[in-house]
């Protein structure tokens, strides 16, 4: 038996063999160099360039460095975006004011004084008074208007923390100008009131 075991090339009790040889013309046991292992990489998506059976591509880490620069790029996109989403909210609101701010002007010419609610400046009431991203306007006493964005607008701008007021202000050959101040960063307010 143990003949026949030596002539099949085994070995025993990590004694090499000198049976037939492994791949690069080695055998196990010998001394030589092994040779390096040469061939295309693990290629993601790969293409040929034309060269001579040459195969390109992308590597992992290649598409993941590409990936998060494209994530970074996205959200600096979001970012800004929302930003405009919230500016032109603020800038439907100030179109809205255009009516209030006209029947106070005419009260005051009328009247040399300033209405102190909706109904005697000859308009609705406040949560009549509104818009998709305004929730009311209201006439305050000396002509102030209060807006608040509410309904549908960002939260960045709504609630009662982030009203806007108008204050009427006549200067000295009877125009008036409105002096205009809000709860949310003035980032957000139309260019002409930052």
């Amino acid at each position: 038996m143990a003949d026949k075991s030596a002539s099949r090339g085994d070995h025993r009790f990590g004694q090499p063999f000198s049976g037939r040889p492994l791949r690069g013309g080695l055998s196990v046991g010998s001394s030589r160099r092994l040779p390096e292992i040469t061939g295309p990489r693990t290629k993601l998506l790969s293409f040929s360039r034309g060269g001579a059976g040459e195969q390109a591509g992308f590597t992992l880490i290649e598409i993941m460095i590409a990936v998060a620069i494209i994530g970074i790029l996205a959200g600096i996109a979001m970012s800004a975006y929302h930003q405009n989403v919230i500016r032109s909210q603020v800038a439907e609101g100030m179109s809205l004011i255009t009516m209030p701010q006209r029947a106070v002007a005419g009260y005051y010419a009328e009247r040399q004084e300033f209405p102190d609610s909706n109904a005697k400046a000859g308009l609705s009431e406040p949560p009549k008074l509104s818009s998709r991203f305004v929730a009311e306007v209201e006439v305050q006493a000396d002509g102030v208007l209060r807006m608040q964005y509410g309904n549908r607008a960002s939260g960045a701008i709504s609630g009662a923390a982030n009203q806007c007021f108008f204050e009427p202000q006549v200067n000295s050959s009877g125009i008036i100008t409105w002096d205009v101040t809000c709860g949310f960063p003035s980032k957000y307010l139309p260019k002409t009131l930052q």
